[in-house]
């Protein structure tokens, strides 16, 4: 009668054993199982630019711009304005791999009329800029552009444009490179400062220096 019992008891311990072990066996396998390979490079993701609107006001006209990424690194702009009479005017200006630094609303040719520039930067490491924009008047909207820099003007140029706006000219500097310079970090020192002006509709150069760069020696050293 004993020999029947201790059989069944060792068959019971033997299959929890067994049972044991079957619930080991999952655990284990993420450890055997074949590493992930990574399925994008792990480099930090350029930002994506937002929408945004810019309003600006100039001699009774008001200007309203939408701002507005072009999935592909660069911005395009959509645009009201707003006539001094009550009309409104639209505008555009296309994606071009550029986004826009920054707008102004002035009147360089004190005409009473206004001009809406556009400063765009390209994408590139150079940071290169140009403006684009419009001149107004009562009845027709012309289109505004920089000349391209001449000869002199262009010699150690590498991009990082400036633009503002003072009194009746637009202002444009650019650090000057020497050749063996690095393209993030000039040394010679010195920016290229141009002035332009708004002349029968074209904006054109009034002037042309060279000026010590902001925190070089040169800028120190004159006190400025």
């Amino acid at each position: 009668m004993h020999i029947p019992r201790l059989a069944v008891l060792a068959f019971l311990l033997m299959w929890m054993l067994a049972g044991c072990k079957r619930e080991e066996n999952p655990a284990a396998a993420p450890e055997s199982a074949p590493a992930l390979l990574p399925s994008a490079p792990t480099s930090t993701p350029t930002p994506l630019l937002e929408p945004r609107s810019v309003q600006l006001q100039q001699a009774g006209w008001r200007f309203d711009l939408r701002v507005l990424p072009d999935g592909q690194g660069g911005e395009a702009l959509e645009g009201l304005v707003s006539t001094v009479d009550g009309n409104v005017r639209r505008m555009s200006a296309p994606a071009e791999g550029e986004t826009l630094a920054e707008a102004f609303a002035t009147d360089l040719d004190a005409d009473g009329f206004p001009e809406l520039l556009l400063w765009w930067r390209s994408s590139g490491s150079g940071a290169e800029g140009e403006v684009r924009g419009w001149q107004f008047s009562a009845a027709t909207t012309q289109v505004l552009a920089l000349p391209e820099l001449d000869a002199d003007s262009a010699l150690g140029y590498r991009g990082r444009d400036q633009f503002g706006v003072q009194g009746n000219a637009l202002v444009r500097s650019f650090p000057v490179y020497r050749d063996d310079d690095d393209n993030a970090g000039p040394t010679s020192g010195f920016a290229r400062v141009i002035r332009y002006i708004l002349a029968n509709g074209v904006l054109e150069v009034a002037g042309v220096s060279l000026e010590p760069a902001a925190g070089s020696p040169q800028h120190e050293l004159l006190g400025l």
